[in-house]
């Protein structure tokens, strides 16, 4: 039985373009999405333009990874940074089938990506308001943002994948995000269904690119885990030229 009083969104495919139109319209326009075709092919690995500044890998969830997650997580406190003292944005998902739009949130509010937003954007509102508010009430300010509603919405109809027609309708696949601290450039996994940033122990190169061989690494441990599905995707915030 699905809960009427839980606010649910259309899930976005997985599509840099899909992607884009959420970032565009909120007026984060000199950022953009590319899709990683490969991660072992050096040829497709150099289509996607550098430096990488985050990523957002989308991958199927079964009782593996949904037992996996338990585990990590019931040994972690929830998080609770807020103000300027926060070193990375996090934000707890309460929006039903909208983990696509939290990892756009997570990968342009963290690394240089956010020095690259317009404080007067949308977007750049959006990170100001929620930097300032505690947990509980981040949450609430996602929910009630008109602006970001209506990006998620004119993005879910895009795509080569017929949006279903019940927002609450459960999905198979998630979207988390991997994005650096602007101070201290550990990477770390953002995922608004776990408690908190998750460091993956890594420290960006001086380069800023998300896409260095340690790194691949690091996502193709993460498609492995799967064991039973070869499916994943994954896309690649940068710079726009």
């Amino acid at each position: 039985m699905t809960d009427p009083a839980r606010i649910s969104y259309i899930p976005l495919e997985s599509n840099p373009d899909v992607f884009n139109t959420v970032t565009h319209s909120l007026g984060a326009t000199n950022l953009e999405w590319h899709d990683v075709l490969s991660l072992d092919e050096p040829d497709l690995l150099a289509l996607v333009p550098r430096p990488v500044l985050a990523l957002a890998l989308i991958f199927p969830t079964n009782d593996r990874y949904e037992a996996a997650k338990r585990e990590i997580e019931s040994r972690r406190d929830p998080y609770t940074g807020t103000g300027e003292a926060e070193d990375l944005i996090w934000y707890k998902q309460t929006i039903y089938n909208a983990c696509g739009t939290y990892a756009i949130l997570h990968a342009v509010s963290n690394g240089a990506a956010r020095g690259l937003v317009d404080p007067n954007s949308a977007f750049g509102e959006l990170i100001a308001r929620c930097k300032a508010l505690d947990a509980k009430d981040r949450p609430r300010a996602l929910e009630e943002s008109v602006e970001l509603r209506a990006a998620h919405e004119k993005a879910a109809v895009q795509g080569d994948t017929a949006a279903p027609a019940n927002a609450a309708v459960e999905v198979d696949y998630h979207y988390t995000a991997f994005a650096p601290s602007p101070t201290t450039h550990r990477v770390c996994e953002l995922d608004g269904d776990k408690k908190g940033p998750l460091d993956t122990g890594l420290t960006l190169g001086g380069d800023g690119d998300m896409l260095s061989p340690a790194i691949v690494d690091l996502i193709k441990g993460y498609i492995a885990r799967d064991g039973i599905s070869p499916y994943f995707g994954l896309i690649a915030l940068v710079q726009r030229q």
